[in-house]
């Protein structure tokens, strides 16, 4: 029952047409281009490795990382001698992903591309993988269908996502009460459902689920919420178009929202952070 209120607090499931999903994603490009994402990327790093993992790759493979971001699960399969290709709609993170792939000495292709259209020739790739990206897209089934579509057969795809309860949901709901999610676009958190990954995959795809933890830490609760407005561009972006004299209630809100998931036992925040490790065999 938490489950559905949330689906149901955080958007409507009526699909608007493909010109306001279009306005609706060059939104969310604008915000994801806010602050410094690749910095809010470093709580993530486990996720992308463990994804690795649990994907058992093969060197050799030709790997598609989708909404890339600046590059953990990119990086990761490269770790493993995986032939990879980062793609991203944000160039600013194409760029941050591409020095870091220099920076440890670890070669991956990046090329700018819509998880909606993705530029790629049918069964192109031995393994399809996004962390907590291709989630965002606005017309959900036509993203599930591109992973689809750009996976060979006997392929894998691998996602990590975020179920709709827990840490994730319910910062969600927090900053959709100072700006409420656009109407008609589906919940992220549906993507972290086995009823929802059935119905974006199809009823008979093989799916494999996992519920799994990230452990995030800062020094006080003021930390978590300074750290959420300067690197998280979507939080950020909320700032900037809130007026000045409403960002006192957002505040509160994502303090309140801390404290709540805070296990540390002090005033530090150790905070666990749930999410769902997705394989799906094609």
């Amino acid at each position: 029952m938490l489950a559905r209120r949330i689906l149901d607090r955080l958007g409507s499931l009526r699909v608007l047409n493909p010109s306001h999903l279009e306005l609706v994603k060059a939104g969310q490009r604008r915000a994801w281009d806010e602050g410094d994402f690749s910095r809010f990327a470093t709580l993530l790093v486990q996720a992308s490795e463990t994804l690795a993992e649990e994907l058992d790759l093969r060197a050799g493979q030709l790997v598609l990382d989708i909404a890339a971001g600046s590059g953990n699960t990119a990086l990761a399969c490269a770790r493993r001698n995986c032939r990879v290709v980062a793609s991203d709609y944000v160039l600013s993170l194409l760029r941050r992903a591409l020095a870091r792939s220099l920076a440890e000495r670890l070669e991956f292709t990046v090329i700018a591309a819509d998880a909606e259209r993705l530029p790629f020739r049918e069964a192109a790739f031995d393994v399809v993988v996004s962390t907590f990206g291709v989630m965002f897209a606005p017309d959900q089934q036509r993203a599930a269908a591109e992973l689809l579509r750009v996976c060979r057969p006997g392929g894998r795809i691998g996602l990590t996502t975020f179920p709709p309860d827990g840490f994730a949901a319910e910062l969600f709901l927090t900053t959709a009460r100072s700006a409420p999610p656009p109407r008609g676009v589906k919940p992220v958190v549906r993507w972290g459902m086995e009823e929802g990954l059935r119905s974006l995959f199809g009823a008979d795809a093989h799916l494999r689920t996992d519920r799994r933890t990230l452990m995030i830490r800062f020094t006080s609760f003021a930390h978590w919420v300074a750290f959420l407005r300067d690197h998280f561009g979507p939080v950020r972006a909320i700032f900037d178009q809130l007026p000045s004299n409403r960002h006192g209630r957002l505040e509160a809100g994502l303090m309140e929202h801390i404290e709540r998931f805070n296990v540390s036992g002090d005033r530090t925040v150790v905070a666990p952070v749930d999410y769902m490790q997705v394989i799906v065999e094609r």
